[in-house]
């Protein structure tokens, strides 16, 4: 089942998807706050194994998929997501990105 249509059962007030929606998305938003987290320079690699992160960057990671699943439940509870109007993940795109570049910026240091 695709986003669209577990949201248009949630919109159609069957709340039992709500945890298929989420755990559908979780690997959508950890590839945000990968993004979120290069953005400030923040992905920092093991020497002896590069395709692993170092414990800093784990932790930060940890702390925007936090983030991102806060905003995720948000922007769900909201209701301001118009099928019509294009894919899910296209409309919560910026407010991932944008919660999680704020947090970094509360927490990290601008740009």
């Amino acid at each position: 089942m695709t986003n669209e249509e577990l949201m248009r059962r949630y919109d159609n007030g069957d709340e039992s998807v709500l945890e298929k929606l989420y755990h559908k998305n979780t690997a959508f938003i950890r590839s945000i706050a990968i993004e979120a987290a290069n953005d400030f320079h923040c992905l920092q690699r093991q020497e002896n194994d590069p395709s692993k992160f170092k414990p800093y960057t784990k932790e930060i990671l940890e702390d925007l998929c936090a983030e991102g699943a806060l905003e995720f439940w948000e922007r769900i509870q909201s209701r301001g997501y118009d099928g019509s109007r294009g894919m899910f993940t296209t409309y919560l795109y910026p407010h991932l990105m944008g919660r999680m570049r704020r947090w970094l910026a509360q927490n990290i240091g601008n740009l």
